[in-house]
């Protein structure tokens, strides 16, 4: 039972004495039902009500109300006004949009990773499986696309809250066994389950925290995930529970005083619309407490009733957030980069209407009449005669022409005024890192100065980056340690499958990476299985003969590890937070400082160096095997003349520093290096 003290006997007696109610109708709810259904919405409603006021920091307005102005002024296209009249000029400038998108682009080139290490453990071996595995479940998740809309919903709406999780899918397959042609073709169907970590983002509106003064998700002890989906929607996604056949979509009308009303109602928000499921799910790390309801009908209980625990070992709420800017210590949500810019845009965009409904009065010009005959708007048409009862007044009396004058430099230098406080306001282009756009050479001072406007203007984003970064790589490194070694919940169904693929490997989990330099240990292709019992574990004997066959066949370095779950199951780490070295900005940057690094220990220190070692660092670099363009021949020592001191030797080609030239929107040089350290 949950902590919860919510008393419902009322209702628990009045929907047991229900007769008109058959499970064939409506689920009739068991007393510890309704106090557990009853006593999480009452919770809910009141995290509902806290965070649905209106807040100061959203200039009085309401989180939804925040959420869609910001969504709005990045996707528009048009400048709305009630009080305009055709004529006049409805155009949006989409500043705010390709501001957004500028520092997404720079932030996303630059995004560091984690790293992982151990906490009071020596064995080094555990932590190259951890991050080897890290590496292996990112790559599965596609986690680089899922970072670029991750900032995009942090920058646009102000707070981006993930979910970290495992997801599992069961779906029926036809293989394929004889194909002749046309509609000669024998199946036969399979079973094939998928399961897999995933990240992904919980949309702002359906998460609400225990309460919006607790800013770090870690000390909050509760929160909730409302969602509100079609009922047919709800029969393919939740048909894993048993008890999803007893719900029922929402309906809130009642037909006849003789039916009885459908007690969902007393668990249902009444903003649901009618047809809908709304599923509200329940996370308390404090109480470790998951439960999920389904219009009124608890879906997760376990044995004779028993609240569900945490799905996940490390027992805390699976959420990590990131910000872009911040209100106060004392609030939860994060502040919008559309909504930092909505005034100067709103300006921006008022001032440039203006002037183009002037330069169009300056080309249809208002005229005044005397006569009593209106003149049409449309009297320019070619060929058109048009009669003008003046009383008497001469024509170029009674009509006037009022000339408004084109727009002049002072509204130029407004408009220009704006645009710069815009800038300032954000990043401007040097600032944002596009320098050297008009040639291919880029000064120093340039550099420096999109250099410095980067870290001034997105290093508080840059640090709420790293602080998710780390949230959601404490989160997914714990799941890995739980269900990458849980043998019941093979992550590669293939390795549990019938016939041949369970005899060819006894171990339940395989995984194979090409390693990089995040991965500790020896380059090339690691591949780690994990089995389940120790007499299942082949000899190193073993593992030394096939390793060898795979370097053969591969042409590759091979590294194979073959470990039992309890092995890294309780591995304590720390992470730390590293450039990412697949990054095009990192290359290009590691690139040049290798270089850079080489021909200086070329020059100090010639006669200690291992020059073979240094070439197979920076053949890795540029995506080759150092194994297909490395002589061995070629690296016997040099010969020196007698009495010439190492530091007299002069450099090679590139040792001033030619290496490092910085080139227009490259990232290479100081720029690059700011940035990638900003994120460090």
């Amino acid at each position: 039972m949950p902590v919860l003290d919510y008393k419902a006997e009322k209702i628990a007696e009045q929907y047991s004495k229900s007769d008109s109610l058959t499970e064939a109708d409506y689920y009739k709810l068991t007393d510890t039902e309704v106090n557990i259904v009853g006593g999480i919405f009452s919770l809910f409603r009141d995290s509902q009500d806290e965070r649905d006021r209106r807040f100061a920091y959203f200039d009085d307005r309401t989180l939804i109300e925040y959420i869609d102005d910001s969504v709005k002024r990045f996707v528009t296209n048009v400048y709305k006004r009630d009080d305009l009249e055709e004529w006049q000029a409805k155009v949006h400038q989409p500043f705010t949009r390709n501001k957004v998108l500028a520092i997404l682009g720079k932030v996303i080139d630059a995004l560091p990773v984690a790293e992982f290490f151990g906490r009071g453990d020596e064995d080094i071996l555990k932590v190259e499986i951890l991050n080897t595995l890290f590496e292996y479940s990112d790559k599965v998740d596609n986690v680089d696309e899922f970072f670029v809309y991750a900032l995009e919903e942090a920058l646009v709406k102000g707070t981006m809250v993930g979910y970290e999780g495992i997801e599992t899918k069961s779906k029926k397959v036809r293989d394929i066994t004889k194909y002749k042609d046309g509609d000669d073709i024998s199946v036969k169907e399979n079973d094939y389950k998928i399961r897999r970590l995933r990240s992904y983002i919980v949309k702002l509106e359906e998460f609400y925290p225990c309460s919006v003064g607790i800013r770090d998700m870690r000390d909050m002890p509760y929160c909730f995930l409302r969602q509100e989906i079609p009922y047919s929607q709800f029969q393919h996604d939740w048909n894993n529970f048993d008890k999803a056949k007893y719900v029922k979509p929402f309906n809130s009308a009642t037909q006849g005083e003789d039916v009885q009303r459908p007690f969902y109602l007393d668990y249902v928000t009444p903003s649901t619309q009618e047809g809908n499921v709304e599923i509200i799910r329940y996370y308390n790390q404090d109480t470790d407490e998951y439960i999920i309801i389904a219009n009124g009908i608890w879906l997760n209980p376990i044995g004779d009733e028993k609240v569900s625990p945490l799905p996940f070992n490390h027992k805390r709420l699976p959420f990590w957030v990131i910000r872009y800017d911040i209100f106060g210590s004392d609030f939860f949500y994060g502040k919008s980069m559309p909504d930092k810019l909505s005034s100067l845009q709103d300006v921006l965009d008022v001032l440039q209407n203006m002037l183009l409904d002037q330069s169009f009065l300056s080309i249809f010009k208002p005229i005044l009449m005397a006569g009593v005959d209106d003149v049409e708007d449309d009297f320019l048409r070619p060929g058109r005669r048009i009669s003008l009862d003046t009383q008497g007044i001469p024509i170029n009396q009674a009509v006037q022409v009022l000339d408004l004058g084109t727009p002049s430099g002072w509204h130029q230098f407004i408009l220009e005024y704006t645009k710069k406080v815009l800038e300032e306001s954000s990043v401007d282009s040097v600032s944002q890192g596009v320098v050297g756009t008009g040639s291919d050479r880029t000064t120093a001072t340039e550099v420096r100065t999109a250099a410095a406007g980067v870290s001034a203007l997105l290093g508080l984003f840059a640090r709420f980056i790293r602080f998710g970064v780390k949230g959601r790589a404490e989160l997914r490194a714990r799941n890995i340690l739980q269900f990458y070694t849980d043998p019941t919940t093979p992550i590669l169904d293939g390795v549990l499958g019938e016939g041949g693929s369970k005899k060819f490997n006894k171990a339940f989990n395989v995984f194979r990476v090409d390693s990089s330099a995040l991965t500790p240990g020896d380059r090339g292709t690691k591949i780690i299985e994990i089995f389940q019992n120790m007499e299942d574990m082949p000899t190193k004997k073993k593992i030394a003969i096939d390793t060898r066959l795979s370097e053969l066949t591969s042409g590759k370095k091979i590294t194979k590890i073959a470990v039992l779950p309890e092995y890294i199951r309780d591995f304590d780490f720390d992470i730390d937070i590293v450039a990412n070295p697949h990054s095009e900005m990192s290359k290009e940057v590691d690139r040049a400082l290798e270089i850079q690094f080489q021909q200086t220990m070329n020059t100090l220190y010639p006669d200690l160096i291992d020059r073979k070692e240094l070439a197979a660092v920076l053949i890795q670099k540029f995506g080759r095997q150092p194994s297909k363009i490395l002589n061995e021949q070629a690296f016997a020592a040099p010969m020196m003349p007698e009495g010439t001191p190492a530091g007299n030797m002069m450099p090679g080609p590139g040792g001033d520093n030619s290496a490092n030239t910085v080139k227009g929107a490259t990232g290479v040089g100081g720029e690059g290096v700011q940035m990638r350290d900003m994120m460090r």
